[in-house]
């Protein structure tokens, strides 16, 4: 019920304006460009009476979406607002608004990348609702500076909800003075622990105590630098990674210790809060690298597994994937609370963070069991990477509708009955792609066309990524889990072909 009347005065406030904005929109994200999600219109009506904002403005709105934020503050305080959009679709909705919008006279709209854009001499507030990561905040705030050293001006910065990273980041720029914060907790129904409207302040005064001479020429430099080191620094990124990696990995085996330890180890020193030695490049695609890894370790657990093996402990691994992460959640909910003072929805969304598995940590050690042969006449090794192949899919989609509660939202019963069909689809959806391929490759030799191991890899890979495409491309329609679609296509492939073949894979792959 509070629900829809929250959304009734959205809609109130869409109708008056002539504009649509409301609804979140997903179909142009990813890691480093965040979901458009419209500010709340309360949230705005406590900005625009704060008395920070009025006719005399220029407001400059990152992640601008629909234009929600400029259309509201240019009808309530008269003044200028401009857009910026990265996402073409909803730029275009975005000037469908302003066509027939109020205040339009009064707002613009900039379909452009937030990095690129250089920020212009009349432009003295500007907007944040989370638009975007860490990596490209900190190249829009030296766009920032640049704009404020060339026309000293006061500058305020406004940052609705921002993130612990944001949060962290901002405490660091020397450049920027906390200023004030705008309280918008009684605008929403229910408990919220934080809903402000963060006021940072960039002016003369600030510059006077905070600024020297070498402080304002590395402001100066960081847009060159953030555009031209991609190139080599990339590649001495790339270099530090494997060649520190590799020594790390290779003391901790001497340590007796894993040599994921040791990987960490590297990727936290080289990484942004020690020695910032890293490529933004490579940061921004770090959940990319991270998934390739996993597909590849996956592709190794499919091509180890013996079908067979695996029968003996079909019930065992189907406990497994679901019971001991039901049980360590069920744990958070009931002692978390008093141990730590959070709600129980927030036990529980804490609980199905951790009660996840991870595959890359665990597949490579049952790997290494079953080479040497450690359990594998009961299947252990076996049961254990079957059980953690499927048990993300149930934790992450009992944390999705944990966040979901926490959030204001309800359970939605679908999820839960999205957890086998999404594991009886990617296994079918696996299965049959690596038939495929079997006989691709069957065919290829029959006809004399030899395809060589190592070209072999490279076409199982190709698919194997595009199996882990593939659940994303379906997401809002279907659910099928990728990464087990990727485990079961190597098996297949391992199954139906020759046993040195699916050995020389499996070394090609190690």
């Amino acid at each position: 019920m509070k629900k829809s009347q929250e959304n009734d005065e959205e809609q109130k406030w869409d109708k008056l304006l002539q504009i649509h904005t409301t609804g979140r929109d997903d179909s142009n994200s990813d890691q480093y460009r965040y979901p458009y999600e419209p500010t709340p219109y309360t949230v705005l009506e406590r900005f625009a009476n704060s008395g920070l904002l009025c006719k005399e403005n220029t407001l400059l709105d990152y992640g601008c979406g629909k234009g929600r934020v400029d259309f509201f503050l240019s009808y309530q305080t008269r003044c200028h607002t401009i857009g910026v959009e990265y996402n073409e679709r909803i730029y275009e909705k975005a000037i469908e608004n302003r066509e027939q919008g109020a205040a339009a006279g009064r707002t613009e709209f900039v379909l452009a990348d937030a990095v690129q854009f250089s920020v212009p001499a009349e432009v003295d507030r500007i907007y944040f609702f989370n638009p975007f990561s860490i990596e490209i905040l900190k190249k829009v705030l030296a766009r920032v500076l640049e704009s404020y050293y060339e026309n000293p001006r006061e500058l305020l910065l406004f940052f609705y909800y921002p993130s612990d990273e944001y949060i962290s980041y901002l405490m660091t720029v020397d450049e920027l003075i906390f200023s004030d914060e705008i309280d918008a907790k009684i605008c929403f129904r229910g408990k919220i622990k934080e809903s402000g409207l963060w006021c940072l302040r960039l002016d003369n005064y600030s510059v006077i105590c905070s600024f020297d001479t070498v402080s304002i020429r590395a402001a100066n430099m960081a847009i060159d630098i953030s555009q031209n080191r991609n190139g080599g620094f990339m590649l001495a990124s790339l270099s530090l990674i494997f060649i520190v990696g590799l020594a790390m990995g290779a003391i901790c085996q001497k340590l007796k210790l894993p040599r994921i330890i040791g990987i960490l180890v590297t990727g936290i020193v080289l990484g942004p809060y020690v020695l910032d030695l890293l490529d933004p490049s490579i940061l921004s695609i770090s959940a990319e690298l991270r998934k390739m890894a996993l597909i590849i370790i996956l592709l190794k657990a499919g091509l180890s597994l013996d079908l067979k093996d695996l029968k003996k402990a079909g019930r065992s691994a189907v406990l497994l994937s679901f019971v001991p992460a039901s049980l360590e959640i069920a744990g958070y909910v009931l002692c978390a609370p008093a141990i730590l003072g959070i709600t129980r929805v927030e036990a529980a969304v804490m609980g199905a963070v951790l009660g996840a598995v991870s595959p890359a940590v665990v597949i490579p050690r049952m790997v290494a069991l079953m080479e040497k042969k450690y359990g594998t006449e009961k299947a252990i090794p076996q049961m254990v990477m079957a059980g953690a192949s499927c048990d993300d899919i149930f934790v992450i989609v009992l944390f999705t509708t944990f966040l979901s509660i926490a959030q204001g939202g309800h359970a939605n019963v679908r999820d839960f009955v999205n957890i086998p069909v999404s594991i009886v689809l990617g296994v079918i959806l696996g299965a049959v792609t690596g038939y495929g391929l079997y006989l691709f490759f069957e065919t290829a030799y029959a006809r004399k066309h030899c395809v060589r191991n190592s070209m072999k890899v490279i076409i199982v890979l190709g698919f194997s990524f595009l199996l882990a495409a593939v659940e994303g491309w379906l997401e809002e329609k279907i659910s099928v889990s990728g990464l087990l679609a990727v485990v079961a296509m190597a098996c297949v492939i391992k199954m139906k072909s020759p046993v040195f073949v699916s050995k020389r894979l499996l070394e090609k792959e190690n």
